[in-house]
């Protein structure tokens, strides 16, 4: 079958060399769309594909069959080469100095890219160019995050949770703009297992990214006491992210508060784990464990302690009748009686001595004689 897309490829090339580029394409569609076809073959196709679109001015359609190729293979600078004159036909001049820069990096002896870079640098310097929808959403992305990050800095958490919610909403668009330009490799060799490596380090670096956007607006909506809406971002935050130790202090906390002190141990128990010098961690968890210890304490415990309790208090009201006693004696009468005494005086209708001990009685008593 190789040798029958080789035949292929020459056939289209020739079309191309006639300037016969739609023919070209419809040969080039062909090779991507068999499933026979290899990674490679199907990344060249596209490739040259976006080339042909390219040569007819048609950059929108080049700029698609070149995402087509980008998405088998990050690391072919061809690939980055034609994203770039895409843009470029296109005037966004940002991503176009990204892609050229990357093809750089990528195939440092072509010097066609960095000549190609230098351009569109200039261009973008003297105010040229058309903000691509990408570049909005990049930029809005960003912005997001700085205003959610002010807002929280100033108390005002509603704000900052519309912040954070803009920014999580275009994160999918935005997140690995700026990680796709950090993975460099010189080595152009179409290599599966490499394309897999980076591939699953940007999707680490984009679900980290998510991660942290959850987590912030989970502090958000803790500030304002919205406990439930604060653990459904910091659940969201670890299931994307289950490395990430913040995330599982942001479901403990909002367990904490919302009365679940179980699940507020188990999650705080990972975060120590993933971390453990996280202090707010270890703060909450001796808050959570001492309540989790009381929920553990068995019946006949409960009922132990409540006995000692009534003990002391008992011991507590004997020491000070005894002591009203003695002060009773030693000023010719008894003193009052603690209102928890049982003798009721059926002269004065009071607690506390009969009616022979009643000082009001003795009194009158003293007067008639």
């Amino acid at each position: 079958m190789t040798s029958s897309f080789e035949e292929d490829f020459a056939k289209a090339a020739s079309l191309v060399r006639e300037g016969n580029h739609i023919d070209a394409v419809g040969v080039y569609t062909s090779i991507a769309a068999d499933d026979s076809s290899t990674n490679g073959e199907k990344v060249r196709a596209y490739s040259n594909a976006s080339a042909c679109y390219a040569a007819r001015e048609q950059y929108t359609a080049a700029l698609d069959a070149a995402k087509k190729a980008l998405q088998l293979d990050e690391n072919n600078s061809k690939v980055h080469g034609r994203l770039a004159t895409a843009y470029h036909g296109l005037k966004h001049y940002e991503e176009a100095a990204h892609h050229y820069g990357r093809a750089k990096e990528l195939d440092p002896a072509n010097t066609f890219y960095s000549q190609q870079q230098q351009a569109v640098l200039l261009l973008i310097r003297d105010g040229k160019g058309i903000a691509s929808q990408e570049t909005k959403d990049a930029y809005y992305y960003r912005k997001g995050i700085e205003q959610g990050k002010e807002a929280m800095g100033k108390g005002e958490y509603l704000s900052a949770v519309r912040h954070f919610s803009k920014a999580i909403e275009l994160h999918r668009k935005c997140a690995t703009e700026s990680n796709n330009s950090n993975n460099s490799n010189s080595n152009n060799n179409n290599n599966n297992n490499n394309n897999n490596n980076n591939n699953n380090n940007n999707m680490t670096n984009k679900m980290s990214d998510l991660a942290v956007l959850l987590c912030n607006r989970s502090a958000a909506y803790s500030r304002l006491g919205r406990y439930a809406e604060s653990l459904e971002d910091g659940m969201k935050a670890a299931e994307v992210h289950p490395m990430y130790a913040r995330a599982f202090f942001r479901i403990g906390y909002a367990q904490h508060h919302l009365k679940h002190p179980n699940e507020a141990h188990s999650a705080l128990r990972r975060c120590l784990e993933l971390d453990a010098n996280h202090s707010e961690a270890k703060s909450l968890m001796t808050e959570v464990e001492q309540v989790v210890a009381d929920l553990k304490k068995t019946a006949e415990e409960k009922q132990r302690e409540k006995e000692e309790q009534v003990r002391e208090i008992r011991e507590m009201q004997n020491a000070e009748r005894v002591a009203e006693s003695m002060q009773g004696n030693s000023t010719g009468y008894r003193g009052r009686a603690h209102a928890t005494s049982y003798t009721h005086c059926s002269y004065c209708n009071d607690a506390g001595h009969s009616r022979a001990e009643c000082p009001l009685l003795r009194r009158k008593r003293s007067r008639t004689s």
